[in-house]
């Protein structure tokens, strides 16, 4: 009985070990050690406490563009949706004098809308996803600033402002909120057929279809689910600042395609998971993090997140070309 437990054990280690979360999480734990022997503050409380708190905005935005990339495509276009939604939000509010609950109904609309906009131009119209998605960022670029003549929106009603300083066991309500949306992704790519079925048209579209699975279904639902969380970003953003603002979002769309490349989320689709990705977005933030505390100019950031993107593609691109070796 021993015997199997130990072998039932040894075969969950390997697997965790092989696994893709764990070729991630070592880059991250020894970040932290050489960090930490760097700078004595780096280790502390507080440090580690804003760190989680920007987190979740742009963890979640990368959690929903993981849907699209999953399926081989892109979608550039979530930064400005998610400030577009981060404005609408206080607008419906503040403007036209609406409740809470209906205002972040209409946002994640409006964000529901431009996943719509995206998946029928790419899957039903066949336009490049590149394409597709920089349109769509311009016109959401566009209304961030057409809503309010370019003002912010400060001052939130409600109390507000005050649920988003709370904090529950350290950190923040949207970072709880975060991973609750990253526990339920998990279990949707692991558990049911719809994500069974995302990961298989990802993997071979053609092959899929012949299957009987609705790629096309699929492939739309993804881009909506893209954008209705990039809405959620959004939403959070601006009850955890206590204002809207027209500019939030910008450059989200490239940290967030970053993090899933990071956490081994495959670029040509087909490969992906909530808990990788997870750790590739805190990989991210403790390395601009650790690069401050390293004295390391701000100039030198961008660079140093660019060259980990191109590392984390190089290395997809050496798997992928073993796969097809193999």
């Amino acid at each position: 009985m021993e015997k199997q437990l130990s072998i039932k054990n040894e075969t969950l280690w390997t697997k965790f070990v092989h696994s893709n979360e764990f070729g991630v999480l070592v880059p991250l734990v020894v970040l932290v050690i050489l960090t930490g022997l760097v700078n004595a503050d780096f280790l502390t409380v507080g440090n580690f406490t804003t760190i989680l708190k920007n987190v979740p905005f742009q963890g979640i935005c990368a959690l929903g563009i993981m849907f699209v990339l999953i399926t081989g495509k892109v979608d550039i276009s979530v930064g400005r949706v998610a400030g577009l939604a981060g404005m609408i939000f206080p607008f419906c509010m503040m403007r036209l004098n609406m409740p809470i609950l209906p205002s972040i109904i209409i946002a994640l609309a409006v964000g529901a809308a431009f996943g719509l906009l995206n998946g029928f131009l790419i899957v039903k119209v066949g336009m490049p996803d590149f394409v597709a998605t920089i349109g769509t960022l311009y016109i959401a670029g566009g209304l961030r600033f057409l809503l309010t003549a370019g003002y912010p929106l400060t001052d939130l009603p409600f109390d507000l402002g005050a649920w988003g300083d709370q904090v529950v066991l350290g950190v923040s309500w949207p970072f709880w909120i975060m991973i609750g949306l990253f526990i339920i992704v998990a279990f949707v790519l692991k558990k049911t057929l719809w994500g069974r079925h995302l990961l298989a048209t990802g993997d071979n579209q053609e092959v899929a279809a012949l299957a009987g699975i609705k790629t096309v279904k699929v492939r739309m639902t993804a881009h909506m689910l893209c954008s209705i969380f990039a809405a959620a970003a959004g939403i959070l953003l601006t009850i955890d600042a206590n204002n809207g603002l027209p500019q939030s979002g910008d450059g989200w769309e490239f940290r967030a395609i970053a993090a899933c490349a990071v956490g081994g989320v495959s670029l040509s689709g087909g490969k992906g998971s909530a808990i990788g990705v997870l750790i590739g977005v805190l990989l991210l933030y403790i390395l601009e993090n650790a690069l401050i505390m390293m004295g390391i100019p701000s100039t030198m950031q961008k660079a140093v997140n660019g060259a980990v993107l191109a590392v984390a593609v190089l290395f997809d691109m050496y798997k992928q070309n073993r796969k097809i070796k193999a």
